[in-house]
């Protein structure tokens, strides 16, 4: 008996160790994977996780995961799916976001829910946030170095530091979204049409969208020219000897120096449509907000990497022709480099403003519930009493329980009350070119506590923009992180998975790439007409515009509504001045159409946007008193958002809901019960020079260098400055300063010139540089009165052109009295009014 209860054993053992083989059989592979560019990494790009999977067992269906923290309590989890054949290779690339040193990441191919292979990948290197990055195609690191600047090598002086990182086919991003990651691209022997088209159609976008593509040219033009020559219209001609290029390029870049007198291969730009540079060393073509720079020589040419000093050609060129959009780069990484994206601002408060309205059926459960309250109560007993069975009470309430119960379940089955529900926000902002872009912020709810997956079909979803770079000296180990807080799941659909959560709590998103309405058509200028300003705003889009009202650093104006095909016409007229040393009431001074003066602007500086609110209230008629509360935050908060992302002096905004037609997904349902909010900020374009020839340029009009002196007292260019950031200036010893006044009109007389500080606390001493005398001479002194409050300013109107040196206007403060290790002074700007005849 024994024997064969030992024999039954052996035979089932035998069995389940062969039906596990082939389950152990299917899930054999081996992976191999590397994280970011060259195993570089930064923060808060997006950037690759290379995988190489080899399946050494059955077809297989699973998916590659890797976790990385956000903080010490949680951390984000990042998946694509992947179905691999038996005995096959397959390389995929899983983009991720890191915000938090890690110094290992774990790599998993998981089938099943099992892990069948993994491996711990460490960065070979860490990029600052806040330096740009080129992306090198083409030749080897050496032909490149002229790309490189670091805090040991930046020649100018600017603290603007570039790191090349180089690119391949293989390795070249097939999203746009991706492509950020690179600030710029450099492309000296590699033919870009030898992409897939993916990676082509990111390349269009992201050079669209704002990117700097340089090609080179020489004897590799051939190579390089012919794929931009649909962006620049310049196709590859002969290598020939070009002689010295360096004594054209001193002058393009306004610059001294001696030309290197060393001969350069280049090939003719002819077709080109852009700036040229040079005497043709190089053509900047604007591909809508991107640049295409192609060059006449190659970018490895040997002489001009060492060319006034090594690295200062690229930062040189940019500087000199396309100096806008490389400012907008270099502050976009340096203010913005640790957030996810510093050129949207996502508010939660505004979608928790907007309600989801329910329909009519709604009612039903309440009617259900009201029955049951008055049949089991009074009703039920009035109704017994007649019929003479009383006795029936105790039967008859758990009988309209067990109805009502069933009544209800019934209803929230047909009903849509229990279906998801989200509200959100569409944000549009158009440039003077008509390009616009923008995003929109969902909150997504659902009942029932178990996970929720979000997708749109017709966009790209992101976690919400808190993420920003965690820096912590202590490098953190996943293993302490306790709470998952999403899944980014990559697919057809891009999808985000969060965790269980109690019902109904809303989750928060941001949509990129939805498609929105056409308002590029919405345009306007603004101009000097006497001494009033003009806005003329036209919509030229498909949508009528309701509410509209134009900001301004000015005063605020409102627009009616405009229809499409309409134009409308506001102002902003001066009010009289109140009596020297008693400014206005505010509630005057920022009346709707009313221009401030300098005085209400330095008086009410901090409060300006307090009163711009009164500007954003919905029109009050046909209103209940909630539901014009309602509209009056809603806007007022859309309003603020949209005022962070725009930089732009005037502004015409406008309210319409319906920007989007968003098609979300939640766990697979389409989401029908939606509510949406939706603004346009479109940037005006400044006119300085009126029609009757009247020249006003305003505050922060021009480049403004912190400059510095040499043991001669002659001064020398150093970094430029950002208008947007507070910078304070110390005056114990002089501070020097150079506006660039190469905007200025040909043969504009300056009538009215006046050089301050938007915040003046202390007394200080104006000098300008005369170039020809190579001295200092005074021309303003301003002078703070403490006790009476009455400030006094002296000054003399200059012949602008006798103080010019290479474009640039030199000026140095020097603070007035006893020396005081308090005083100092705020980033200046000059202000200037004339005519041009």
């Amino acid at each position: 008996m024994l024997r064969r209860t030992l024999l039954k054993l052996g035979v089932l053992a035998l069995c389940a160790a062969m039906l596990l083989m082939p389950a152990v059989a299917c899930a054999a592979a081996s992976l191999e994977a590397d994280i970011g560019y060259d195993s570089v990494i930064t923060y808060v790009r997006t950037l690759p996780v290379r995988i190489r999977i080899t399946n050494t067992g059955a077809d297989a269906s699973g998916t590659v995961m890797v976790d990385v923290n956000r903080n010490d309590r949680e951390y984000d989890r990042y998946e694509l799916p992947l179905s691999i054949a038996s005995g096959s290779t397959l390389e995929a690339s899983l983009p991720v976001v890191l915000t938090q040193m890690q110094k290992s990441y774990t790599v998993r191919w998981v089938v099943n829910g099992e892990t069948v292979a993994q491996q711990d990948i460490e960065p070979g290197g860490t990029i600052d946030p806040s330096t740009l990055i080129v992306g090198a195609l083409g030749g080897n690191a050496a032909d490149f170095s002229s790309f490189s600047i670091t805090k040991a090598a930046d020649p100018l002086l600017r603290e603007e530091y570039w790191t090349v990182l180089p690119l391949d086919a293989a390795s070249f991003p097939s999203d746009e979204e991706s492509l950020r990651f690179f600030d710029m691209l450099a492309v000296d022997g590699f033919d870009m049409s030898t992409l897939t088209e993916r990676q082509q159609d990111a390349l269009d976008g992201w050079l669209k969208s704002g990117g700097v593509v340089i090609v080179g040219g020489g004897a590799k033009a051939a190579e390089n020219f012919s794929f931009f020559e649909k962006y620049t219209g310049i196709s590859a001609g002969t290598p020939e000897n070009g002689g010295d290029i360096t004594a054209g390029l001193l002058e393009a870049f306004g610059v001294s120096g001696e030309p290197l007198g060393q001969e350069v291969m280049t090939v003719s730009l002819e077709g080109g449509g852009g700036q040229p540079v040079g005497a043709s060393a190089a053509d900047v073509t604007p591909v809508e907000k991107g640049y295409v720079v192609t060059c006449a020589f190659a970018i490895s040419e040997k002489p001009l990497n060492a060319w006034l000093e090594k690295n200062a050609l690229w930062q040189r060129l940019l500087l000199s022709c396309i100096q806008t959009r490389y400012q907008d780069m270099v502050t976009g990484r340096r203010y913005g480099g640790y957030v996810r994206d510093g050129n949207a601002s996502v508010d939660t408060s505004v979608t928790r403003q907007i309600g989801v309205e329910n329909t009519g059926a709604a009612a039903l459960p309440m009617v259900v519930v009201g029955a049951f309250v008055l049949l089991a109560g009074f009703g039920g007993y009035w109704l017994l009493k007649r019929l003479d069975r009383r006795e029936w009470m105790w039967a008859m309430v758990p009988a309209l329980a067990v109805v009502a119960s069933l009544a209800l379940w019934g209803l929230s089955e047909a009903l849509p009350l229990r279906r998801p529900a989200a509200a959100y926000y569409t944000v549009v902002h158009v440039d003077q070119n008509g390009h616009q872009d923008g995003y929109t912020a969902v909150m997504a709810a659902k009942a029932g506590r178990e996970s929720m997956t979000v997708a749109a079909a017709n966009g790209r979803v992101e976690a919400l923009d808190t993420i920003s770079y965690y820096t912590n000296n202590d490098p953190f180990n996943l293993e302490n992180a306790a709470e998952l807080r999403y899944v980014l799941t990559y697919g057809p659909t891009t999808t985000i998975t969060y965790p269980e959560s109690g019902s109904w709590n809303c989750v928060s998103l941001v949509v990129r790439d939805a498609p929105t309405e056409e308002m590029g058509g919405v345009s306007g200028t603004c101009f000097w007409e006497g001494d009033s300003l003009v806005f003329s705003v036209t919509n030229n889009s498909r949508i009528s515009l309701d509410n509209g009202v134009i900001l301004t650093d000015y005063g605020f104006v409102k627009v009616d509504g405009l229809l499409p095909g309409q134009t409308a016409e506001a102002r902003l007229t001066p009010l009289p001045d109140a009596a020297p040393g008693a400014p206005r009431d505010r509630e005057d001074a920022f009346g709707d159409g009313v221009l401030l003066s300098d005085t209400d602007l330095t008086t009410y500086s901090y409060s300006y946007y307090d009163f711009v609110e009164r500007a954003t209230f919905a029109d009050p008629k046909d209103m209940s008193e909630e539901e014009y509360r309602e509209a009056m935050i809603q806007r007022s908060l859309l309003i603020d958002i949209s005022r962070e992302s725009e930089e732009s002096r005037f502004r015409f905004m406008a309210f319409c809901d319906g920007l989007t037609d968003l098609a979300l997904e939640v766990d697979g349902e389409p989401v029908t019960r939606t509510a949406q909010r939706g603004v346009i900020s479109v940037e005006l374009a400044y006119d300085p020079v009126a029609k009757d020839g009247n020249v006003r340029f305003l505050r922060d009009s021009f480049p403004v260098y912190l400059a510095g002196e040499d043991a001669d007292g002659k001064p020398l260019l150093e970094k430029q400055l950002d208008p947007d950031q507070y910078q304070s200036f110390p005056l114990v010893e002089s501070r020097a300063f150079a506006f660039d006044l190469s905007a200025l009109p040909q043969g504009m007389r300056v009538t009215q010139m006046d050089i301050s500080t938007r915040y003046a606390y202390y007394s200080y001493q104006i000098s300008l540089y005369h170039p020809a005398t190579g001295k200092w001479d005074k021309y303003k002194r301003y002078t703070v009165d403490d006790v009476m409050g009455q400030n006094k300013t002296e000054s003399i109107l200059p012949d602008l052109q006798e103080y010019l040196l290479d474009g640039f206007l030199y000026c140095r403060f020097e603070k007035l009295g006893a020396a005081d290790g308090y005083a100092d002074i705020d980033t200046p700007t000059i202000t200037m009014e004339g005519r041009v005849e």
